[in-house]
């Protein structure tokens, strides 16, 4: 939760709440299911090359890149599983 308090000087102060539940977001680890069946931990920077290397010969911002690789890890930990098949990441 994020709570915005505005100061004396007029500016404005984001104080951010409930920080356990993001320690503990962090610490649950996801294990992606690979096409063999081998099991791996998860990594965001295989997710990000794989975007990275799509876009390299196109006009996209690198902006636009990290904010799609934060939507699919959106999708991927609202899920709420231990385990996810890599083909529901493609």
């Amino acid at each position: 939760m994020i709570i915005l308090r505005l100061e004396e000087e007029g500016s404005v102060i984001a104080v951010i709440r409930d920080l356990q539940l993001t320690k503990k977001v962090e610490t649950i680890p996801l294990v992606v299911i690979k096409k063999d069946m081998t099991r791996e931990t998860y990594d965001r920077s295989k997710i990000e090359s794989g975007v990275f290397r799509s876009c390299h010969k196109r006009p996209v911002p690198v902006e636009e890149i990290n904010a799609c690789v934060e939507d699919i890890e959106n999708v991927i930990f609202n899920k709420g599983v231990k385990e996810i098949s890599s083909s529901e990441i493609e």
